[in-house]
């Protein structure tokens, strides 16, 4: 009896689940800035209230304002200051660079997209793609960032002595490119390949 409750509990909770799931993939896919699919957009589903919007614009522009803020003063400081160019240093400087393209750029373009123009696309179809692309880089980029600074950081507690030989800034400045390319050809071919 008790085994029946709990399992039929699980069909509801993996039901109401994918009815989520499914709907949140429909209204993504159908309301992406793909300038293709303007035509096709139920506007009459996508009407925000005006208390909704300015609350939603609030909230938004309170975490552009932190997050640019926050990570251009990191990125200057490195830049700055001599005594903070550590190659630890750098690889947090590569990371903020990545937040701040996430903070300033995309989080904006995604205000305006979603709650000004309530989800239709009519910034042209050369920004839309400039847009995604510098989307989906910086929050690749500042995945891997942080994979480099985790590898970095796993070496220096693990092998302390031979962190100290390898850690040059020219090694820092090579993972840091690597860590920007390999996003950057990934996102341009995939945008590439499925324009």
């Amino acid at each position: 009896m008790m085994s029946t409750l709990i399992l039929k509990k699980k069909e509801i909770l993996a039901e109401a689940l994918y009815t989520v799931t499914t709907d949140f993939s429909h209204n993504y896919i159908n309301r992406t800035c793909s300038y293709k699919n303007i035509s096709q957009l139920d506007s009459d589903n996508y009407i925000l209230s005006k208390d909704y919007k300015i609350t939603i614009s609030v909230v938004v522009i309170t975490l552009i304002l932190f997050t640019s803020f926050g990570n251009l003063i990191t990125v200057v400081a490195v830049k700055v200051d001599r005594h903070l160019r550590s190659v630890s240093n750098l690889y947090i400087a590569s990371l903020g660079t990545a937040d701040l393209c996430v903070g300033s750029l995309v989080m904006t373009i995604m205000l305006i997209y979603t709650v000004l123009l309530e989800g239709r696309w009519i910034l042209g179809p050369a920004l839309c793609d400039m847009w995604t692309f510098i989307d989906y880089v910086s929050c690749t980029a500042s995945l891997t960032n942080v994979c480099v600074i985790a590898a970095d950081r796993f070496q220096t507690v693990s092998q302390p002595i031979k962190a100290i030989r390898k850690r040059t800034k020219n090694r820092a400045l090579v993972l840091i490119s690597i860590a920007w390319a390999i996003p950057a050809c990934f996102w341009a071919c995939m945008i590439a390949f499925l324009r």
